[in-house]
């Protein structure tokens, strides 16, 4: 969905309820935001004299809905530009605070639960079940500071997508991890082998993935001194 044309910077804040847009180091006096994820945007006139914005910034951490935009006017009667900063606090636009976090989905309440997920599974990513307390995009409202809090609700069970390839081995077109050289893994002990030796499975977990359970993928470990051995990676 196409929300502006040309270059165009902005920035978000509310803890994501808010995000502002203004057209970038072109001449204008409006800023537009939105309040419902982008779903509809609204204009604010900033002065009666055009300027060149270059910038939109907030605190770090994007949880307030207080904002400074800063660039530059042409000064008509000297050769030079005049700096400017404007204040956009979304108080002063007669926003109410939304209400209502402690009980999210009820009909009075602002908020509603939002349950992050992949493409193949409406509950876990990354191995877990995370709950967030959001605004309802379309309630106009500001969050109250610090209002958002979010539940781990369980680790969820391991499952293939939970792996990623491990170096030296890609996925086939049957979604399994195979060596890149496309030969069987090697079982046989290196040259100079003392005590145990490591197989990779070919599998590894994903960064910060806290599945438990279910589809489980280890590398083996051998002793050196046997010699005559059948091993197979599997999943156990």
């Amino acid at each position: 969905m196409e929300i502006a044309k040309g270059y165009n910077i902005y920035e978000i804040g509310d803890q994501g309820g808010l995000i502002i847009l203004v057209k970038y180091n072109k001449l204008s006096n409006m800023v537009r935001f939105t309040y419902n994820n982008g779903i509809t945007w609204e204009e604010i006139t900033l002065d009666e004299k055009n300027s060149f914005l270059n910038n939109i910034v907030i605190e770090t951490s994007n949880s307030h809905h207080h904002f400074l935009a800063t660039g530059y006017q042409v000064n008509e009667t000297q050769d030079g530009k005049i700096g400017v900063i404007y204040s956009i606090d979304f108080k002063d636009y007669h926003m109410r605070e939304c209400e209502g976090h402690e009980n999210p989905e009820t009909k009075k309440s602002d908020y509603m639960k939002f349950v992050p997920h992949s493409s193949k599974s409406k509950t876990c990513l990354l191995g877990r079940t995370i709950s967030y307390t959001v605004k309802k995009p379309e309630n106009r409202c500001i969050n109250p500071d610090h209002y958002q809090n979010y539940v781990l609700e369980k680790n969820c069970q391991c499952t293939n997508e939970d792996y990623d390839c491990d170096v030296d081995f890609i996925r086939n077109s049957e979604g399994k991890c195979v060596k890149k050289d496309g030969l069987e893994i090697d079982f046989s002990p290196p040259e100079k082998c003392k005590g145990t030796y490591t197989v990779k499975s070919g599998y590894r977990k994903n960064v910060d993935n806290s599945c438990v359970g279910g589809v489980v993928y280890k590398d083996k470990v051998f002793n050196c001194k046997v010699s005559n051995f059948v091993a197979k990676v599997g999943v156990s």
